[in-house]
C-alpha cells in the first residue's frame, strides 16, 4: 500500500468508520425491507467518495467512537474499503479492485483468507514501517518528515513474461479494463485475460479497426472501423456490437465517464459526444496548425485529454494535455526524438502520465505528469506498433507477430533508469 495513503488513512480515522460500516452492513439481509434504509447508510460510508474527510456528508449522522483503537484485522478492512473507494473515484484500471471487494464483502470465517490472498499478491495493507503492533492492536508509528512515492520506470521494461501469437494483417488496436483486454485477431474479436488466455470471442466481419476505447463506468467498448469510419458499440459481456454513429469519417476515439470523444479525417478537430445526447456533438478542440498537422490520437484520463498531432515528417510530433473542464492546454511537449513518418499513437499510463508510440521506430516515449519526456532504449522483441497499460501492473505491446506482456517496474525517483539518447528525424542527440 502507498505509504502516504496509509499515513492519511490512519491519521484521519477514516478506516475506523469504514470498518464499522462494512461490519454492520455485511450482516444485514439485502431482501429484508426493515434493513434496507440502514444498508444504504452503511453503503454510503463503504463507498464514500469524499476521500479522507471523517466529517463529510456520508458520515456526519453516523455514530462511531474514534477513540477506540482498531485491531490489526479491523484496520485492514477499513483500509481495503478506502483503497477501493479511491479506485472507484479515479475510475482507474486496477487489479486490486476485485481482491479488495472480497475483503470488504467477506464473512468472518472468510476474512483471514481474503486478506492473506491480497497481501500475498500486493503486499501488506498496513506497512510495518508505519505501524507497530502491540498484541492485536495496530498503532501508527512516528512518520518520517518526507515520504517518497515510487515512480514508473518505463525504461526498465525487461523481457516479456507472456505472449500470444497474432494473425498477420490483424489490427494493432488494443483496449483494456482492469481484468480483460480486447484484441482484433483477423476474423475474431477476442477478450483475453492477464494469463493471455481467450475468455470470450466472436466472429468479426467488418475488417480492420482504426481505434478502440473502453468505458469502465458504462461497461461498454467503442470502436472505429476502418472501412466505413463509423463508430460501433460493443458489449463486453457478449461481444455483440452495433453501429451508433455514422455520416462522418471518424478516425480515433477515447471515452470519459459521460462523454465519447471522436476525431474525424480531413478536419483536425475533436468532437465531444455526451452519452445522454450522443447525436449532438460539440467541437472542443481544433489543431492549431491544421493545414500542416493532423490529430493522430487522443486519450482521456482523470479529467484530462491527451492529444497527439503529427505532420508525417515536416515537424516533430507534438502533444497537448487539455483540461476537460475548460479544454484549455495544461501543458504541451514536442517529441524531437520521434521519426514521425507513420501514425503516432498515445495511451494513458494512469497517474504515471502518457505513453507515445511512433510506429516508425522501436522506442516508446513516456510523458510524465510533470511534463518530463523519458525515452526507452530500442525494443528488442519485434517491431512495436502499439502499446497500452493493462491493469496496474502490465504493459501490452503489439508487434508484427505477437502481443507481448511486460511487467511494469516502479522505483524510487533516484533509482530511475536514465532516458535513452535517440537520434530522431528532428534532433541530433
Amino acid at each position: 500500500m502507498d505509504y502516504k495513503l496509509t499515513k492519511m488513512v490512519a491519521q484521519m480515522g477514516d478506516c475506523t468508520q469504514r470498518y464499522v460500516a462494512v461490519h454492520e452492513r455485511n450482516y444485514m439481509n439485502k431482501k429484508n425491507q426493515f434493513y434496507a434504509a440502514q444498508r444504504q447508510t452503511y453503503n454510503k460510508i463503504v463507498h464514500c467518495p469524499h476521500g479522507l474527510d471523517p466529517n463529510c456528508a456520508c458520515v456526519q449522522n453516523f455514530s462511531v467512537n474514534k477513540n477506540v483503537p482498531l485491531t490489526e484485522k479491523q484496520a485492514k478492512v477499513g483500509v481495503a474499503s478506502f483503497l477501493r473507494s479511491e479506485i472507484e473515484r479515479t475510475e482507474s484500471i486496477d487489479p486490486r479492485y476485485r481482491p479488495l471487494t472480497k475483503i470488504i464483502k467477506s464473512r468472518k470465517d472468510e476474512l483471514d483468507k481474503y486478506i492473506s490472498d491480497y497481501e500475498t499478491q500486493f503486499g501488506s495493507l498496513l506497512t510495518d514501517d508505519l505501524f507497530e503492533k502491540d498484541g492485536s492492536i495496530a498503532h501508527l508509528r512516528k512518520l518520517p518528515s518526507q515520504i517518497q512515492a515510487q515512480q514508473l520506470d518505463i525504461c526498465q521494461l525487461g523481457t516479456p513474461f507472456r505472449k500470444i501469437d497474432v494473425i498477420q494483417n490483424a489490427s494493432s488496436v488494443l483496449c483494456a479494463n482492469d481484468q480483460y483486454m480486447l484484441i482484433h485477431n483477423a476474423s475474431h474479436l477476442c477478450l483475453i485475460n492477464a494469463q493471455m488466455k481467450t475468455v470470450r470471442q466472436t466472429e468479426w466481419t467488418l475488417g480492420s479497426i482504426e481505434d478502440a476505447c473502453w468505458n469502465t463506468k458504462k461497461k461498454q467498448i467503442f470502436l472505429i472501423v476502418s472501412r466505413d469510419h463509423c463508430a460501433y458499440k460493443v458489449d463486453p459481456e457478449t461481444l455483440s456490437y452495433e453501429s451508433i454513429l455514422e455520416g462522418r469519417p471518424y478516425r480515433s476515439c477515447t471515452s470519459a465517464p459521460k462523454i465519447l470523444y471522436l476525431t474525424i479525417y480531413g478536419v483536425s478537430q475533436i468532437l465531444a459526444h455526451p452519452f445522454d445526447n450522443l447525436h449532438t456533438p460539440k467541437p472542443v478542440f481544433t489543431c492549431p496548425n491544421s493545414k500542416r498537422m493532423c490529430i493522430e490520437g487522443i486519450c482521456y484520463h482523470d479529467s484530462r485529454l491527451a492529444v497527439i498531432m503529427n505532420t508525417r515528417n515536416e515537424i516533430p510530433p507534438y502533444v497537448e494535455i487539455l483540461s476537460t473542464t475548460t479544454y484549455e492546454c495544461l501543458f504541451s511537449i514536442t517529441i524531437q526524438q520521434a521519426m514521425g513518418y507513420h501514425i503516432c499513437g498515445i495511451s494513458s499510463l494512469g497517474s504515471s502520465g502518457w505513453l507515445v508510440k511512433d510506429s516508425t521506430g522501436y522506442h516508446f516515449f513516456h510523458i510524465t505528469e510533470k511534463n518530463v519526456l523519458r525515452v526507452t532504449s530500442v525494443y528488442d522483441y519485434g517491431h512495436p506498433y502499439n502499446a497500452i497499460r493493462f491493469g496496474a501492473s502490465y504493459l501490452a505491446v503489439v508487434t508484427n507477430t505477437n502481443i507481448n506482456l511486460h511487467k511494469l517496474k516502479f522505483v524510487k525517483p533516484e533509482e530511475l533508469t536514465p532516458s535513452a539518447k535517440v537520434f530522431g528525424l528532428f534532433n541530433s542527440t
